[in-house]
């Protein structure tokens, strides 16, 4: 850091030169100007150029070779589904290594507990980077998603409240009546048409109408007369058949069709199958924050870096940025176990439970994030989700319509199920088939 630090003064001006030369007045001589001016994309590289050659990320292991100089290794990671080339790097160059990005800049991506638990508790010094909130906010608007700082406490304030245990309570007659019709709209469509279900369609209406209600007081009744929305609940998992008969005893044992929010949270299995379904299925697959300063990150365990030197602590430079896998830190093996990329939801009634070193707000998972910028309707999520599985499975047995169809993960804003098409293109669908059960 020091040797970052001898050139801070360089680094500085360069910083507000561009602003300084912008600013000249019009008196000026214009071609002066017009030179000058020319020069700031050049001083921006400079700036850029000094960054990257004294980041104290350069001395961490990673994957050298990028396959655009431009670009880095972003193409490669956008390639790879549910970010399994994180899980390949990690297994390769350790827990805490740097990698490449646009115009070759160092990013930051670790596994360490520790360290993981320290950036997300540091939001002021590790926020979200400015673009990203600034283009969210034009989605979703200045709300908790997009906003920092003191405006993000004052709306978490005011907002936390609204999804306690006691509200989430007082909100399961909602999940239980948008769960019934749709359980009438797919008994109904398997009379008509047969059993082969796009289940996407029904779960993205169910769970429209389930947010209008409890969140707006607005009934959307997009299950009666149907919404093209993207709103997405992958339930791939849990309908698998290694787990669905025991699942579904369980839940027909209950002898009450719409138990309490209580009865629901005391079925071990129930428990067990959302718990895996989130750890394997996050909705957002990786995440990033950016350093506001110079920093020294503390971390779990003692880890090597590019030059052979073992390391107790991550250095990192104001404005470099930090990625944090979050599907990679919910199947890792060095917290999971050998299994943890396999869906198994015995390990949660067993002592494999992951780490309680990590900020997570929900059983140990990433899934929710943590810390302050922890998901506020996290319980929202859980409950919604217990109650469409207590409903559906207990009245339908899902199975693939065909064998041969390929679904997988599209990564965007969120992760959707995608299935796809014979020309290598994709569709936003879940094609099943649907057998009622006595």
């Amino acid at each position: 850091m020091s040797s970052l630090n001898q050139f801070k003064p360089l680094v500085d001006f360069l910083t507000d030169l561009p602003r300084a030369l912008a600013s000249l007045t019009p008196w000026q001589d214009a071609g002066v100007a017009a030179g000058v001016i020319a020069l700031i994309p050049v001083l921006k590289l400079t700036k850029s150029f000094i960054r990257w050659y004294l980041s104290p990320l350069k001395d961490l292991r990673g994957p050298e070779t990028a396959n655009s100089w431009l670009w880095g290794h972003m193409a490669k990671i956008q390639a790879s589904p549910g970010g399994i080339i994180f899980d390949e790097w990690t297994a390769k160059y350790g827990t805490t290594i740097q990698f490449r990005a646009l115009l070759q800049t160092r990013r930051l991506l670790t596994i360490d507990p520790r360290a993981i638990a320290y950036i997300v508790n540091h939001t002021g010094d590790y926020p979200r980077p400015y673009d990203f909130r600034q283009g969210l906010a034009r989605i979703v608007g200045h709300g908790l998603l997009s906003v920092g700082g003191d405006d993000h406490r004052r709306q978490r304030r005011i907002m936390n409240p609204c999804f306690g245990p006691a509200q989430i309570r007082g909100l399961m007659p909602i999940f239980y009546e948008k769960a019934y019709r749709l359980k009438s709209v797919w008994l109904d469509a398997v009379e008509e048409s047969g059993s082969v279900i796009d289940i996407l369609v029904g779960m993205n209406r169910a769970t429209l109408d389930i947010i209008g209600s409890a969140g707006f007081s607005y009934e959307f009744d997009s299950l009666l007369f149907g919404e093209k929305n993207e709103l997405i609940r992958s339930f791939m998992d849990i309908f698998d058949p290694a787990n669905r008969d025991k699942l579904r005893a369980e839940l027909r044992a209950v002898d009450n069709e719409r138990p309490s929010m209580d009865e629901l949270n005391a079925l071990p299995y129930l428990d067990a199958v959302i718990r895996e379904t989130l750890r394997l299925n996050a909705v957002v697959e990786s995440t990033t924050r950016v350093a506001e300063k110079d920093d020294v990150i503390p971390v779990s365990e003692p880890f090597v870096d590019h030059h052979g030197v073992v390391r107790n602590e991550i250095r990192i430079g104001k404005g470099e940025t930090v990625l944090i896998p979050i599907m990679t830190l919910n199947r890792h093996p060095s917290i999971w176990g050998e299994d943890g990329g396999e869906f198994k939801p015995e390990r949660w009634l067993t002592a494999n439970k992951g780490t309680n070193e990590l900020p997570s707000v929900f059983a140990g998972l990433m899934t929710f994030l943590g810390g302050p910028h922890g998901c506020i309707g996290y319980r929202f999520a859980v409950m919604e989700m217990k109650v469409l599985t207590f409903v559906l499975l207990r009245c339908f047995a899902f199975e693939l319509s065909d064998p041969t169809l390929v679904f997988e993960k599209k990564p965007g804003i969120v992760t959707r199920p995608v299935l796809k098409q014979p020309d290598g293109s994709y569709k936003n669908s879940m094609v099943l088939r649907l057998t009622p059960v006595d």
